[in-house]
């Protein structure tokens, strides 16, 4: 939830590694960041091609935009290194695997997870994104080289007809211990008046908000995005208390009362449950609401199939310049960003 990327050694940990072990990779790492960032970034011999296994990071990239995965590119994102060989070949690193996929497919609040028209390398409003994805397609060879593996998938594992058979495979799978997960939670299914509820929202043009609060949050879940005109934070704001999601009234202390000083507008009151937390926080992590099994199924492959429209869209003009859609977003970290 920082203004910056870290790199960290999850395998061996940094605590089993010897002095010249971690060196040699933080010196890697270093050296690669310098390399994508310079003028010469798309040199065949000393630029990005030099440090990374090309083809792993273009399906990485493909992976994440198509899940929308909200983590992707940033917090949940891995690597590894593969040893170099005796002449001096190899030893590039691939992205890879993929993982932390509890926030994609149109699931989350935050970081345009929502949205899909958004696209993951763009960036985000709560965390930032590892500025050399953006790079690495600012070199027309490697976004013709994205949009030439992209069309590849689209015929097979990336097809309509491949994804729904996916779906469908593991319905079957999963039917009889579905059925038992949803006995259990059954609060994980709408009622028919929340799916009224959601699809009035829609028609109306308005977000779930998953805080409760009337036109007031925004869609990475912050409650107070926008503020009935009065509104007024107590002197000094909140003590830290948020959790990684951005929810602030997460940790709260025993016995905590709101500082002196919130001033609500004249007729203001908190919406009803407001206390329920864990209830909020459902909301948060659901971009859609299904009362049944088959319609999740059902969503989930609509989903896909909208997704995939997106992409086809965008990735067929790979061949032309790069440009950034929204300003802000060249707003990135600079390099390097730092390693623990």
């Amino acid at each position: 939830m920082g203004s910056h990327v870290s790199w960290a050694c999850i395998y061996p940990k940094k605590s089993k590694l010897k002095k010249e072990q971690f060196d040699y990779i933080h010196q890697f790492i270093d050296d690669m960041e310098l390399a994508i960032q310079s003028d010469s970034f798309t040199d065949a011999s000393n630029g990005y091609a030099k440090y990374i296994d090309v083809e792993s990071f273009i399906d990485y990239f493909l992976h994440t935009e198509f899940t929308l995965n909200a983590d992707g590119l940033r917090r949940s994102t891995y690597f590894y290194k593969e040893k170099q060989k005796a002449d001096g070949s190899g030893g590039k690193l691939h992205a890879g695997p993929v993982w932390d996929y509890n926030l994609a497919f149109g699931i989350g609040g935050f970081n345009g997870a929502d949205n899909i028209e958004s696209w993951v390398y763009e960036g985000g409003d709560t965390q930032p994104i590892s500025a050399f994805w953006g790079r690495l397609l600012e070199d027309p060879a490697y976004r013709k080289a994205v949009k030439k593996r992209y069309e590849e998938l689209r015929k097979t594992v990336l097809s309509d007809k491949n994804i729904n058979a996916f779906f469908d495979k593991y319905a079957r799978l999963l039917k009889k211990a579905q059925q038992r997960h949803f006995d259990t939670y059954p609060e994980l299914l709408a009622s028919e008046e929340e799916l009224i509820d959601i699809a009035k929202a829609k028609k109306e043009g308005k977000s779930n908000n998953p805080f409760g609060f009337p036109h007031m949050g925004d869609s990475i879940g912050n409650p107070f995005a926008h503020m009935p005109e009065g509104f007024q934070f107590p002197g000094g704001g909140f003590p830290h208390m948020g959790d990684s999601i951005g929810n602030p009234f997460a940790n709260m202390p025993e016995g905590f009362q709101f500082p002196g000083g919130m001033q609500m507008p004249e007729g203001f009151e908190m919406p009803e449950g407001f206390g329920n937390m864990g209830g909020m926080m459902l909301r948060m992590f659901q971009g859609y609401r299904v009362g049944s099994y088959e319609e999740e199924i059902k969503t989930i492959k609509k989903w896909c199939s909208d997704r995939l429209k997106v992409m086809d869209r965008v990735i067929s003009e790979f061949d032309g310049p790069f440009v950034l859609k929204k300003k802000e977003r060249q707003k990135m970290p600079g390099f390097p960003f730092g390693f623990n």
